[in-house]
């Protein structure tokens, strides 16, 4: 898997919402708990939505010290569509329709276009990405990515440090094994995904606050954190988004501010 390649399918499709009362969570001090509780109450507190707009989403990105803005809304109805569009200047630049089987895209730019599933990403880009995945991060819930989705997230290691629970696919002697230059590691990466997945929960909120995809082998990571909770329809959701790519050869970073919810 090229994490690069999923920092780009990222930046294309989330959507975070914004309100006006947007604010920074309080710093609590995680409890010691095990994966099932902790699971229970991130489901508790799962966004619920069926259909939803974002009108404004503004769009910094940085890709190697270039950097440029644009603009984005979406419109999507759970498990149905996902529908994104992009504009420049007041001018579209591209268009993509998500469905739970089908990727649709066109490019006003160069009057190109695209349809299929999500096999062509698999297998052009070698990336182990569909709808459900998109969806969750859309929503800002909890998921599990690739290989290890073969492991329900209740297998996870649980840890904590001073303001965040974390989730990791791995435990930590086994991820000794990818830090050794031997055979034992040649074996292990043989059988395993040597990527590496965490999930930062806010012990407040119990909500998704980073995830993080780490490649052992390729030395690349995304980090996708979401900030700002704010209040919208009665339920906690960030109204900003960081998509951030770090490869041996290149770097990447997304900012995206929303407004305009409905």
């Amino acid at each position: 898997m090229n994490i690069r390649y999923l920092y780009i399918i990222a930046t294309v499709f989330p959507l975070l919402f914004a309100c006006k009362t947007a604010q920074q969570t309080a710093s609590v001090r995680p409890k010691p708990i095990g994966a099932g509780r902790l699971l229970r109450n991130v489901s508790e507190n799962a966004f619920v939505y069926r259909c939803f707009e974002v009108k404004r989403i503004n769009c910094t990105m940085d890709n190697n010290g270039a950097q440029t803005s644009f603009r984005a809304s979406l419109r999507t109805e759970k498990d149905n569509y996902i529908l994104l569009s992009v504009n420049k200047l007041s001018l579209p630049v591209a268009k993509i329709l998500l469905t739970p089987d089908s990727v649709k895209m066109v490019n006003y730019v160069d009057k190109s276009w695209f349809a299929g599933t999500y096999a062509y990403f698999r297998r052009q880009l070698n990336i182990d990405v569909d709808f459900e995945m998109l969806q969750a991060i859309v929503s800002n819930n909890v998921f599990v990515y690739g290989e290890a989705g073969d492991r329900p997230l209740r297998d996870f290691d649980v840890n904590w440090d001073s303001t965040m629970y974390v989730l990791q696919s791995f435990k930590d002697r086994k991820l000794d094994r990818l830090d050794r230059s031997d055979e034992r590691r040649e074996r292990f990466l043989r059988r395993k995904d040597p990527i590496v997945q965490y999930l930062y929960i806010d012990p407040k909120l119990f909500k998704m606050r980073r995830f993080c995809l780490d490649d052992k082998v390729r030395h690349e990571m995304l980090n996708i954190s979401f900030d700002s909770f704010s209040t919208v329809n009665g339920q906690q959701y960030p109204s900003e988004m960081r998509v951030n790519y770090a490869g041996t050869s290149s770097q990447m970073l997304l900012t995206m501010k929303l407004a305009g919810f409905s």
